[in-house]
């Protein structure tokens, strides 16, 4: 859960192999339509900036399991 002053609010981030990119639609929870952020998977940590170290080994997991899962056959 993020706070933002007084808005609060999930952020997802998630690996995966990406077949189609289809346009945003609007969230009918909130009339807002919620961007998206496509960053290669060796510069997910330069622009998460985790300052912590489970934030970080985490990162590290998921790119981890993304190589093995998606790209090593």
């Amino acid at each position: 859960m993020v706070e933002d002053n007084s808005d609060k609010y999930a952020q997802v981030r998630m690996i995966a192999k990406i077949k189609d990119i289809y346009e945003s639609h609007i969230d009918p929870a909130t009339g807002k339509v919620y961007g998206r952020e496509l960053v290669a998977a060796d510069r997910v940590k330069d622009y998460l900036k985790y300052s912590d170290r489970a934030g970080n080994e985490m990162i590290d997991d998921a790119v981890q399991l993304a190589q093995v899962r998606y790209f090593q056959k």
